[in-house]
This record gives C-alpha cells, structure tokens and sequence, in this order.
C-alpha cells in the first residue's frame, strides 16, 4: 500500500491512502486517513517540504512522521 503527507482542503497536515493523483473527471486515487490539527503553513521550510512533497511511504512511515511533526510542534 501506498501512502503520503499532504495538506487538506482546511490547510491541515494531512495523511492519505493511495498515490497522489487524480484522473478525469476527479476521480481521486486517493483518500484522506487523517488530519492533524497542525497547519502547513505554520511549519519550518523542511518539514513543509517533506508534507507538500507528497514523497510515496509505507503506512509506517508515513505515521511516524506526522506523529513526529506533531510532537515537534507540541501536538501529543
């Protein structure tokens, strides 16, 4: 399975199933798992990176980052 960061419709770091694109007609190949209430906007210019990005993870991987974002912006 594929996973990535990305920022939803409210601005929020993001986490989502699926590979970031869409087809025709807005079908997504993807679907949001969860949001974290951190903005991306508020980020340093690297960990931005890292959630625009959109790099392709394993679930794994992609947890542990977001959890680790939201611990350095002091979100338990």
């Amino acid at each position: 399975q594929i996973w990535f960061l990305g920022t939803d419709g409210a601005g929020r770091v993001a986490l989502y199933r699926g590979a970031p694109y869409e087809l025709p007609f807005g079908v997504k190949l993807y679907d949001e798992r969860y949001a974290s209430p951190i903005q991306t906007e508020s980020l340093p210019t690297r960990r931005r990176d890292a959630v625009t990005g959109h790099d392709l993870r394993s679930r794994e991987d992609a947890v542990s980052l977001i959890e680790d974002i939201q611990k350095s912006q002091g979100v338990p």
